[in-house]
């Protein structure tokens, strides 16, 4: 019902649903919420999760994670990172899953080159990444990245995350281009 008729009150009851007993209901919620995150409440959520990541409970900090990189919350990446730094292996693998999520990049793990390309890439927009992960060597990256971007702006620059290393070249050349235009028009 709240993905079909915006109620942003209903936000803080959605919070509550992400951690039900029952997983269709939690993801059913996170779906929900989803759809509110261009409303300020939203910001709920977020601060929510990152509290989540510094929960006693295991499972309860790899949930936050996996919902961070979900929602694509850029203001977690340094949190995700310090998991990294920690090597805390029960949660490792679903910080590395949402930080490639949310960046379109995989560094196997690796907190030093994670925390190289954050102060490299922080002041970058999103649209950015993700059209770096065009080139990704992983074609699940690839292709969830071109995804994320025909999502986002409506536009269809003919990625195919699966054709020959020039042809992906010359579709992300394309969104370069474009993405130099929306910069000298903003």
């Amino acid at each position: 019902f709240y993905a079909a008729v915006y109620v942003p009150e209903a936000i803080g009851r959605l919070i509550q649903r992400l951690h039900d007993e029952e997983p269709r209901i939690c993801m059913m919620a996170a779906r929900t919420l989803f759809s509110y995150r261009e409303h300020a409440d939203f910001e709920r959520v977020l601060e929510h999760l990152h509290g989540r990541l510094r929960a006693t409970s295991i499972a309860a900090r790899r949930h936050a994670a996996y919902l961070i990189g979900l929602f694509r919350d850029v203001t977690a990446v340094p949190q995700l990172i310090e998991v990294l730094e920690r090597k805390d292996r029960a949660l490792a693998d679903v910080a590395e899953d949402a930080l490639s999520e949310i960046t379109k990049q995989r560094f196997a793990g690796s907190a030093k080159k994670w925390s190289s390309w954050w102060s490299k890439n922080a002041h970058r927009s999103r649209i950015a990444w993700l059209i770096d992960g065009l080139s990704a060597k992983d074609e699940a990256l690839r292709r969830s990245a071109a995804e994320e971007l025909r999502a986002v702006t409506g536009l269809d620059m003919g990625f195919d995350a699966k054709a020959g290393k020039r042809n992906r070249e010359d579709a992300r050349q394309r969104w370069i281009k474009w993405w130099k235009e929306q910069a000298q028009t903003a």
